[in-house]
């Protein structure tokens, strides 16, 4: 249930809190008050588009927080899901800058778009006189119809039986399939085990590899600088022989100050150190003895661990990996035969079982639909649409699961809804057919029926009585009060019928402040709410006018206290 909504910034609202009731909560106000907005802002900070028009004039952002009290199961599993805890309550914060940043907070939890919008959908069912999306698509309307009574007991069995059967599926297709399947499927894995296994790779070989290489494209660079350092080390005049010069100088002397003897002890050092990196160097030249022959086998190998690497795995050590699944999936396929004869068997027998469910199913929806299109023509008939024929339309996919290639609870049929509003008229799919008045009526029908299905615990009603009056408003009205049993409802209405059904009464008004217009929202009294609902019948109200408001308020409320 919403508790609390709280708006900053958002199109003539400045700053507004509103602390919703359960039952039917009535919005009144004159035309272009702002009463939408409020409905507006519900819609963001549950994760409708962002519109940067509803920013409020001269500011940088618009915020909308908003409360929630005993969640769902839905709800809450939509939170968790997401790592957010579920409470008593569910607080959310939404903003939006006119540079198109904004941010999602839930239950404190920094959130993404897409989670909000879940959530919404769980927490909130909007309806205004045309918005009635999940009726009109026909994809959701085989869900709709499992929403009327659903046999919870029925659905799980056919669901775990659809499990099994898509469980088994993928193990026989695990096991290669059919023999020719299966047959291709072992030529495949031995040509790829004989290619791996004839490289004779080794772990980390390719690094090696492309190191060796890196070094001989570089041959020539490398060979110059070896030489030429053995050069500035040997030669004549070179390191070597002037270190070696220095030493045997301080020799001579080397008895006469210990000072020397310590230099000497150094360069003899360094002597050491000179030698080894020539004889290091000697070494190294032998390595870089060009062969054309031997640098083209590496480019040959080179080619070939990449080609491995493309089809295998992009290191080696992911290919040789591959290897050893692959050789175990060889072994698997070629003892399969039984394996394989137990899993067809298995599938044919679920198939046996599925069908026939899936078939109980069937009937039981049928059974359902016959009753939700009595129920749906009647409640029709009371709002006015007396004429009206509504026929749940059974359309067949397969006629046997044994021909489904993707299986479900529903792949062998699905349905359409069909209405006619008039007499003689032949019925037609619900979308191109029904008008936006009387789609107001039938959803309010439909809402009442499935009432204890639904897991939104709060419907927004825009201004849903739209196009009627006089009795049919009395109807509506009627129809409205009962919906409010089993939902908090928030309702934009012009209608006193409808209006003085209600249970809290808010007052949206524009006002100036400042030298700019603001949208207020104030809760009214008992002696506000029967002014207000005198000035929607009468367009003014003196005593005589709020006496009868009064009594209709009070007839009103003896109504509702028979609603069970």
């Amino acid at each position: 249930m919403l508790e609390k909504l709280k708006i900053n910034n958002v199109a003539l609202i400045k700053s507004l809190e509103i602390n919703f009731s359960s039952g039917f909560n009535v919005v009144l106000g004159e035309t272009g008050a702002g009463k939408s907005i409020i409905f507006d802002a519900l819609n963001f900070v549950l994760g409708e588009k962002a519109d940067k028009t509803l920013i409020r004039a001269g500011e940088e952002s618009m915020k909308v927080s908003a409360i929630f009290s005993s969640p769902s199961s839905a709800a809450c599993k939509i939170l968790s899901s997401y790592d957010i805890p579920c409470g008593e309550e569910i607080f959310i914060s939404r903003t939006y800058s006119t540079s198109g940043k904004g941010d999602v907070k839930i239950n404190g939890e920094i959130a993404p778009l897409s989670m909000l919008k879940q959530l919404g959908e769980a927490l909130v069912d909007s309806y205004g006189q045309n918005e009635g999306v999940s009726l009109l698509k026909q994809k959701n309307h085989l869900s709709l119809l499992d929403s009327y009574k659903p046999n919870q007991p029925l659905f799980h069995e056919a669901e775990e039986l659809i499990q099994r059967l898509n469980n088994v599926t993928k193990e026989i297709q695990a096991l290669g399939g059919s023999e020719a399947n299966r047959e291709r499927q072992i030529d495949l894995l031995k040509y790829q085990i004989d290619e791996i296994e004839k490289a004779d790779l080794k772990a980390g070989e390719d690094t090696l590899l492309n190191e060796r290489l890196l070094k001989l494209s570089n041959f020539e660079k490398i060979s110059e600088a070896i030489a030429s350092s053995e050069e500035y080390l040997n030669s004549e005049n070179g390191s070597l022989s002037l270190l070696r010069g220095a030493i045997s100088s301080l020799k001579s002397v080397e008895k006469y100050d210990e000072k020397v003897s310590e230099i000497l002890t150094s360069l003899e050092e360094g002597l050491a150190n000179l030698e080894g990196a020539s004889d290091g160097l000697f070494s190294l030249s032998e390595d870089y003895v060009l062969d054309e022959n031997s640098i083209d086998k590496l480019i040959e190998r080179k080619d070939m661990l990449d080609n491995l690497k493309r089809k295998y795995g992009s290191t080696i050590e992911d290919v040789l990996a591959y290897l050893q699944s692959a050789s175990e999936e060889l072994i698997k396929l070629e003892n399969a035969e039984e394996i394989l004869k137990e899993k067809e068997e298995e599938k044919q027998n679920l198939l046996i079982q599925a069908e026939k469910k899936l078939l109980e199913l069937g009937q039981y929806r049928r059974k359902c639909a016959t009753e939700l299109e009595e129920k749906i023509e009647n409640g029709l008939g009371e709002l006015g649409i007396e004429k009206a024929k509504f026929k749940v339309n059974f359309i067949k996919l397969y006629d046997s699961i044994f021909d489904v290639s993707s299986y479900s609870i529903n792949c062998l049929e699905d349905v359409e809804f069909l209405f006619s509003a008039n007499f003689g008229e032949q019925l037609k799919p619900l979308a191109r057919t029904i008008s936006g008045g009387e789609l107001s009526r039938f959803m309010l029908v439909f809402k009442n029926i499935i009432a204890s299905q639904n897991s939104s615990q709060t419907l927004i009603l825009d201004e849903v009585d739209s196009g009627i009056s006089g009795k049919i408003a009395n109807a509506v009205a009627k129809k409205i009060a009962k919906l409010s049993k089993s939902f908090q409802l928030l309702c934009i209405t012009h209608l006193p019928q409808v209006a003085a059904m209600g249970d809290s009464f808010f007052l949206v008004s524009k006002s100036e402040k400042d030298g700019r217009t603001e949208t207020e929202a104030k809760q009214l009294s008992s002696e506000q709410i029967c002014q207000e609902i005198a000035k929607l019948t009468y367009g003014s109200y003196d005593d005589k006018k709020l006496e009868l408001t009064q009594e209709l308020l009070e007839s009103n409320s003896k109504f509702k206290a028979t609603i069970e």
